[in-house]
């Protein structure tokens, strides 16, 4: 087999880190070999890298250990921020976002707000009365088994839902001014009012 185009038998490693460090450093001159020089790069290098992980691992832990004390405290600072509602007060906490929609569509420039505000007060007099437990299959006929003597209210709550019938059955043809629309809603307001809705 001839030499130019056979295997290759060996490889001189040694022999080519020698020329690299011969011609980084100065030629065949220099006293000490690649190798050497190599080794000992290669240790201060990985003594360098052991000290600065080592001073990264310190600060790593050290902000894992913070972390989880401020979680620690941060979750006993809502435990005792959070309260569990009494069944008594339960029973009479409101949501009030439905009136302050009302009131807000009342105060209105428009005049199919103030009729949708009447409509809404109305179906939330509806839902205070199916929720005390008075039967009837309209707000009509639940008020009917209302007398004063269980609420004040009572006419207010008629002159209301009469207001919101008209809207409902005559349309745009029932016309409802400012005052009118106020005057209604001030009615609901005092039957929710005595009802403890708002």
């Amino acid at each position: 087999m001839d030499a130019s185009t056979g295997p290759i038998r060996f490889l001189n490693i040694e022999y080519f880190f020698r020329l690299l460090y011969e011609s980084r450093v100065g030629g065949p001159s220099a006293s000490t070999n690649f190798l050497d020089v190599f080794v000992s790069w290669f240790a201060q290098f990985w003594s360098t890298l052991a000290g600065v992980s080592f001073v990264f691992s310190l600060v790593a832990l050290a902000v894992l250990v913070y972390s989880s004390v401020r979680m620690s405290q941060e979750k006993e600072k809502l435990h005792h921020s959070i309260h569990t509602l009494k069944p008594e007060e339960a029973e009479t906490a409101k949501d009030h976002a439905r009136w302050a929609h009302i009131q807000t569509l009342i105060e209105s420039p428009h005049e199919r707000d103030w009729r949708e505000a009447i409509m809404e007060a109305d179906i939330m007099l509806e839902d205070a009365l199916v929720e005390r437990g008075y039967v009837g299959a309209t707000v009509a006929e639940r008020l009917k088994t209302i007398t004063p003597q269980k609420l004040a209210s009572i006419e207010d709550a008629w002159e209301g839902h009469k207001v919101r019938n008209r809207i409902a059955h005559e349309g745009i043809a029932y016309k409802i001014d400012n005052h009118l629309a106020y005057r209604t809603i001030k009615k609901y307001e005092r039957v929710f009012k005595e009802l403890g809705e708002i």
